[in-house]
């Protein structure tokens, strides 16, 4: 899940780089396209951090049905 999260850090630093293109050049579709990507950067980052929880939620569960301590 770490490729997601990758992914939604760039979206943020793209999407603020064009709000921050639109404010300059006065474009208000930049400044929105801008906002719809650090958004879509954020959703990436918690989906993976949903993703993370659920797989040592899984790990743990996994290891006590077997009898095997938690690392």
């Amino acid at each position: 899940m770490a490729d997601a999260k990758v992914d939604g850090g760039m979206d943020k630093v793209r999407g603020t780089a064009r709000e921050l293109k639109g404010d300059v050049t006065d474009n208000p579709a930049d400044r929105t396209q801008g906002r719809a990507e650090q958004t879509m950067g954020d959703a990436k980052q918690k989906l993976s951090d949903v993703g993370d929880a659920a797989h040592d939620a899984l790990d743990s569960l996994g290891n006590k049905i077997s009898g095997k301590p938690n690392a």
